[in-house]
């Protein structure tokens, strides 16, 4: 898996493997294969698999009625890489090799990211003065190197995590800055201890710069829950989606909300890919939980899936935290963090924490 997850982020070059072709699949599609061909997958709870089985059942079915087959087939065949990723990481016990394998890839990203601010443009930028390194895309560079610091830092693993510094400040992504300190909140202030200190990086969220960038994904947002339908209009629809914005019209191709995504797409078939996203986000016992709420984070503000980098990264945690998953498991879990929880002070008055 080193392997893979090192070739992942590098494998996308702006200029040479052309800026449509998302080369990350590519490899995904020749590397996972290799990975988890020995086996090994744990499923401690079924639910997980009976999930997936449900939303594929209703993929391939909802192919009947999508207006452009081609593009539901690659919508398709990106899944397919998606349920790959998680198998892999459910052969893991942990994820420490892959953590390596995606500092080393996207730290060259942050250390050509220096060189462009720098000056160097032989290396394309899609958005002037935020440098991009390989993923030609700031935010890919940014929000890939925040959970990547995030599950670096579930392995202690403090220089790796250092080498990404650059790349995420240089890529200047909102999204990146708010999971990580979602992630960091997370990471040193576990649910039992305060669940308050999470409306630091939230209220720090609602105050950021607005900018035109804002105003149109608003309007992808409002347009997409306009024309929600029960049953979805099938797989690859939303590339079909053309707005109209400040005169002009645009064609988003994702919802930049990966959950408004699936429900556009799948109506109430969305349901089970749903909450299989959100099972994982259950399992706050495991190191890379933090890095794996981040990644949730993402999903609601941004695109993670369509970009193989963060799709591979955020459905390999996905799998990992699912290998020892079970629902009577988590119960007993949050009855043994309740008594930690004093909701009432000796006065009566506020409530705080026990400590």
């Amino acid at each position: 898996m080193f392997w893979l997850s090192f070739l992942i982020p590098i494998a996308y070059i702006p200029s040479v493997t052309g800026y449509a072709l998302a080369t990350g699949w590519a490899v995904m599609s020749a590397g996972l294969p290799i990975a988890t061909w020995k086996g090994g997958a744990k499923m401690a709870s079924p639910i997980p698999m009976w999930l997936a089985m449900a939303f594929t059942a209703y993929v391939i079915w909802s192919w009947t009625w999508v207006d452009n087959p081609d593009t539901a087939f690659s919508t398709i065949w990106q899944y397919a890489l998606l349920a790959g990723a998680f198998y892999a990481g459910s052969q893991l016990s942990n994820l420490r090799t892959v953590a390596i394998g995606l500092s080393l890839g996207f730290g060259i990203s942050s250390l050509l990211a220096m060189a462009q601010a720098l000056g160097l443009d032989w290396i394309v930028e899609y958005v002037p003065c935020r440098p991009s390194g390989l993923t030609f895309n700031p935010l890919i560079l940014g929000e890939g190197c925040a959970l990547t610091i995030l599950l670096c830092l579930s392995y202690r693993l403090w220089w790796l995590a250092a080498l990404l510094i650059p790349g995420l400040a240089l890529a200047q992504s909102r999204a990146a800055f708010l999971a990580l300190a979602v992630g960091l909140t997370l990471q040193y202030c576990r649910p039992q201890r305060g669940l308050w200190s999470l409306s630091c990086p939230l209220t720090w969220a609602a105050l950021v710069t607005h900018d035109t960038a804002d105003d149109f994904r608003w309007l992808v947002w409002k347009v997409l829950y306009h024309f929600l339908t029960f049953w979805g209009y099938g797989p690859g629809s939303i590339e079909a989606v053309l707005i109209r914005f400040q005169g002009n019209f645009y064609a988003p191709a994702y919802a930049h909300n990966e959950f408004l995504d699936l429900a556009y797409q799948y109506g109430v078939g969305a349901t089970p890919a749903a909450l299989l996203l959100l099972i994982p986000g259950t399992n706050a016992s495991r190191a890379e939980w933090p890095c794996y709420i981040a990644f949730l984070v993402i999903c609601a503000f941004s695109f993670p899936f369509h970009c193989p980098p963060l799709a591979f990264l955020g459905m390999v945690v996905a799998g990992c935290l699912c290998r020892d998953w079970d629902w009577a498991w988590i119960n007993g879990y949050l009855r043994r963090c309740r008594p930690e929880l004093q909701m009432v002070d000796a006065r009566g008055s506020q409530p705080r924490l026990a400590l």
